[in-house]
């Protein structure tokens, strides 16, 4: 059990967000006063709060591509967090064993040089495969082949 700083209700634990830097892990507010607190931000700084939504926005789903910059080959991917799939690609092109799945893939963009990474198209998690079809059928990427 904890005492919320803000509504000063004694809740359970679950009702907190975890917080690394915080003694016990977890934030001060419970999580409706905590929502509150943001609704209440994101009023009072609407140019920032468009700044935040913009990068929360490439967290996005959908279809993206890699492209090499160097010979202008392709690969088509699905994913439901962009940022967190863009990441992974990054790493996985420095050091292509820690995937073994795409080890063909990864040892030819690290060969190859840099590569541009993008979200080619949002869509709902219901159709990526077919929005991830589509792109495949239309772009013909070598590396997917």
């Amino acid at each position: 059990m904890k005492k919320c700083s803000k509504c000063q209700e004694t809740k359970e634990l679950t009702e907190f967000s975890k917080n690394n830097n915080a003694k016990d892990g977890l934030y001060s507010y419970c999580k409706p006063c905590a929502k509150e607190e943001a609704l209440k931000w994101n009023k009072a700084n609407p140019e920032r709060f468009k700044v935040n939504l913009k990068k929360y926005k490439y967290n996005a789903l959908g279809v993206y591509q890699i492209l090499n910059n160097q010979n202008e080959c392709l690969y088509v991917g699905q994913t439901t967090q962009f940022n967190a799939r863009k990441n992974a690609h990054k790493t996985y092109t420095k050091n292509p064993s820690l995937d073994k799945q795409h080890t063909s893939l990864y040892k030819n963009l690290n060969k190859e040089g840099n590569i541009t990474i993008k979200l080619i198209e949002e869509c709902p998690k219901e159709v990526l495969l077919e929005r991830e079809k589509h792109w495949i059928k239309k772009l013909k990427p070598k590396y997917n082949a």
